[in-house]
């Protein structure tokens, strides 16, 4: 896109002036609105600038364009979700144990999902129409699938997981299942009872795990 000016693309890699930074914050507000009300296909630079109340040109002060604000919305989102499923720091007066430490991620990656599920629809569709969402989705789960082994690994040296999983290979799964079950509930509307759901996926961790004393015990 052409730089309004030619000196758009400059300022861009100045540092912000406070002022500048609420102005950022307002365009990165807005937008997410925005998006989320209307999708990514039919939202225009103008709208996001109206609800902003910021002019056009100084949109591209801060973003080259709506692929780029999108993007950085988009890493937000997703980072906030790898940030919920952590076993590794469950909320604060979560059951301490093993299971208790899965469920109030999961309940805690459920809830953060709820408040993103528009979004959540709106990045695998512009996954599929921008060759760089796409890579930016790939990046995004690989950083989860990264924290998540890593503390599947912490697990099994702690003889609290089957020391006999691949942890990667067991954090993409389970990683995949959960995103997956919360996109077809929350995103595409299928109804579930919450609390079975739930109470399933939690299962499903830590029979995976083999958590609840089963670790030195695995079948098959």
């Amino acid at each position: 896109m052409t730089d309004l000016g030619g000196r758009s693309a400059e300022r861009r890699r100045a540092p912000l002036s406070g002022r500048g930074e609420v102005s950022r914050a307002r365009l990165l507000q807005a937008a997410r609105q925005v998006f989320g009300r209307l999708g990514y296909l039919d939202t225009s630079i103008a709208d996001i600038t109206t609800a902003a109340r910021v002019s056009q040109p100084g949109f591209y002060t801060y973003f080259e364009s709506k692929d780029e604000i999108f993007r950085e919305l988009a890493r937000t989102v997703i980072g906030e979700m790898v940030d919920a499923l952590s076993v590794d720091a469950p909320p604060p007066r979560a059951d301490p144990t093993p299971r208790g430490r899965v469920r109030a991620s999961i309940e805690q990656y459920v809830e953060v999902f709820r408040a993103n599920a528009r979004f959540a629809g709106l990045i695998e569709q512009v996954g599929t129409l921008s060759p760089d969402m796409y890579a930016e989705h790939l990046r995004l789960r690989e950083m989860f699938t990264e924290r998540a082994s890593s503390a599947i690994a912490r697990m099994q040296r702690d003889g609290v997981a089957d020391r006999g999983l691949d942890a990667v290979m067991t954090a993409e799964v389970l990683g995949a299942m959960v995103y997956s079950t919360c996109y077809t509930w929350l995103t595409l509307g299928q109804a579930f009872d919450e609390t079975r759901l739930v109470g399933e996926l939690v299962e499903a961790w830590s029979r995976t795990l083999r958590l609840d004393g089963e670790a030195g015990a695995r079948v098959g």
